[in-house]
């Protein structure tokens, strides 16, 4: 019902934009050297059609005369104007020859006819294309004699028809190369984006990991070493104090680049998760570590290596002096990866940060299609808990 009443009125807006509004057919220039060409040639028709009327009514000849070449100066611009004034020309003609002539048009009137048709169909739109061929059939019903009309009808149809088919195709290759161009535009932002996050995420897993360490080996020197001098703790402090600072200007730099998942950029594997506890021990985490077998793809060992690195990063923050176990077991099925830390010995600094490590280790694991769990313990820990399918 909704879509009857959408199409009579668009029919209607149709009626009235052809009998009275504006044309909205797009104005096309027409080339230097057809203009010239066609002003001569319209005066030449123009006299043609002069020379071939009875001069009975000087006035009314002249009129048709012009009505019947004008058109063309205006089709090629204004296609719905030239179908105005052949209609109005046809009128006339019609008066003046309707009881003497087996055609009440003469033969410019006709080809121009059949052309400002055709070119009506090529550039209006189809609710326009509609009413002219309606209004282009009474007017051949009711002014041709019968035993020509049915073949006038058809003509008529057919130029309309393949005109707005015409039209139509070239319409849609227009919309095509557009909507081309436009896909092209936004798969070469997209790319932009994912190289954008790409960099956030490989400097959070590697520069903001580096710098938690340094800070949080900064910040626990002074516990680690008891026989550090004053001048020497404050250092330290100060030192910790700036990497924090670094690090949260670090993590809202990461916040302006991120914006999308990206693609994984393989760099260190599981055999590298040693040197990572190694560093993190340095930093004076308890660290115990548990590996039962490797996975087979390189992608799933960058994934695991991450998780880790985020996981000791987060304990290093947020856990200090926790104690943090690692359980790495690979099957024929899947990847299991696990880190849980106990509770903080001593109360942790003021969080740095949005939370994108956790971000990026759920995008990572969920990009290899498994599944990651984060959150804390019932001992008062937190733990993370990740599933790799084997082979991803």
């Amino acid at each position: 019902m909704t879509s009857l009443a959408g199409m009579i009125k668009r029919l209607g807006h149709g009626l009235r934009t052809t009998l009275w509004g504006h044309d909205p057919a797009v104005p096309l220039r027409p080339p230097p050297w057809l203009a010239g060409t066609g002003i001569f040639v319209l005066i030449g028709l123009g006299g043609l059609v002069f020379s071939s009327l009875p001069d009975d009514n000087p006035l009314l000849v002249i009129s048709i005369a012009v009505l019947s070449v004008l058109p063309m100066a205006f089709v090629w611009m204004r296609p719905l104007w030239a179908w105005r004034i052949l209609a109005f020309g046809l009128i006339l003609s019609a008066l003046l020859n309707a009881s003497e002539q087996p055609w009440p048009w003469n033969p410019t009137q006709v080809f121009v006819g059949l052309t400002v048709l055709f070119v009506v169909g090529l550039r209006e739109p189809i609710e326009v294309v509609f009413w002219v061929a309606v209004i282009a059939l009474y007017f051949d019903f009711s002014m041709v004699r019968w035993g020509n009309s049915a073949a006038v009808a058809v003509l008529i149809l057919v130029l309309l028809v393949l005109g707005e088919q015409i039209g139509r195709r070239r319409r849609i290759q227009r919309e095509l190369v557009v909507e081309t161009e436009r896909t092209e535009i936004a798969e070469a932002r997209e790319a932009v984006l994912r190289e954008r996050t790409r960099i956030a995420r490989e400097l959070h897993d590697v520069v903001a990991h580096s710098m938690s360490l340094v800070a949080v080996r900064a910040e626990t020197a002074p516990y680690r070493l008891p026989d550090l001098p004053e001048p020497a703790r404050e250092e330290f402090l100060a030192l910790a104090n700036t990497a924090r600072d670094t690090l949260g200007e670090l993590r809202r730099l990461l916040g302006v680049l991120r914006t999308d998942p990206a693609a994984l950029a393989p760099q260190p594997s599981l055999s590298d998760v040693d040197d990572l506890v190694a560093s993190a021990r340095q930093a004076g985490l308890k660290v115990q570590v548990a590996v039962v077998g490797a996975p087979t793809s390189e992608a799933t060992g960058l994934t695991v290596y991450r998780i880790v690195q985020e996981a000791l990063s987060n304990a290093a923050q947020h856990a200090p002096g926790a104690s943090v176990e690692v359980t790495i077991s690979a099957s024929d099925k899947d990847v299991r990866v696990e880190v849980v830390n106990t509770p903080p010995a001593t109360p942790a600094a003021q969080r740095i940060g949005d939370g994108h490590g956790l971000i990026g280790m759920r995008e990572r694991v969920e990009l290899l299609g498994g599944t990651l769990s984060t959150g804390p313990t019932p001992e008062g820990g937190f733990g993370v808990l990740a599933r790799i399918p084997e082979g991803s």
